[in-house]
């Protein structure tokens, strides 16, 4: 059974044709809370109380250049795949853009809501930084 879920961080691709500005890396990295270079330590998707399925992304930060230095963040996206009744239920995240497994590392330019992170303009891990 696949659903689909609009979450609080939208997919890459659909946002990016939505926001031209999501083109522009200037844009990109002024939208940024957090610029930061990481490795995923663990990807966990879970259903909350509400029934919503989100998948949790640990990442180990390396190099932080923009935002407050922590060790490990933790990026919250709406979607993905748990079992229910012994059964694979899938959530897709907008437009299934962003698919990331443990020891894929990168740049991430990051939104914070005090708790949870998000990706800017819904763009994943880069390997390098954009150039103005």
């Amino acid at each position: 059974m696949k659903l689909a879920v609009i979450g609080m961080f939208a997919a890459a691709s659909a946002t990016a044709m939505r926001i031209p500005e999501c083109s522009d890396p200037v844009y990109v990295a002024s939208a940024a809370d957090a610029i930061v270079h990481g490795t995923v330590v663990k990807v966990q998707p879970r259903e909350d109380k509400g029934g919503m399925i989100h998948t949790y992304v640990m990442v180990k930060v390396d190099q932080a250049l923009k935002g407050k230095k922590v060790k490990i963040l933790t990026i919250k996206r709406p979607g993905g795949t748990i079992k229910k009744g012994g059964k694979p239920v899938t959530v897709e995240d907008g437009d299934g853009s962003w698919t990331v497994k443990t020891g894929d590392a990168g740049w991430l330019h990051l939104t914070h809501d005090g708790k949870f992170y998000g990706l800017v303009c819904g763009q994943g891990l880069t390997q390098e930084l954009p150039k103005p």
